[in-house]
């Protein structure tokens, strides 16, 4: 089975990226570096960070622009996105 067949699971690292991508936009208007990023996940691994926004990015949550700096742009709010484990879709609705 290829990659692309297997459906996309947020992990909670994800989720985690995600809202504070959220928080940082909110309280300065401009997006993290990929340091700032770094320091907030408390990771030590600037290509680790480039991992999940490439995995976010190809799923459809964040856009970036390639080669500028600061460019990360929000598709979905954090709460519009499910806790890993959870089904996609709200209950009882259609």
């Amino acid at each position: 089975m290829k990659t692309a067949d297997k459906p996309f699971a947020l992990r909670e690292i994800h989720t985690q990226l995600l809202r504070q991508l959220e928080l940082f936009i909110k309280t300065h208007g401009y997006s993290p570096s990929i340091r700032e990023l770094m320091r907030l996940m408390a990771l030590s691994s600037t290509s680790h960070i480039r991992g999940l926004l490439g995995d976010l990015e190809a799923n459809g949550y964040i856009r970036q622009t390639p080669g500028i700096a600061r460019s990360i742009v929000l598709e979905r709010l954090s709460e519009d996105i499910n806790r890993p484990g959870q089904r996609s879709g709200a209950v009882g609705q259609d």
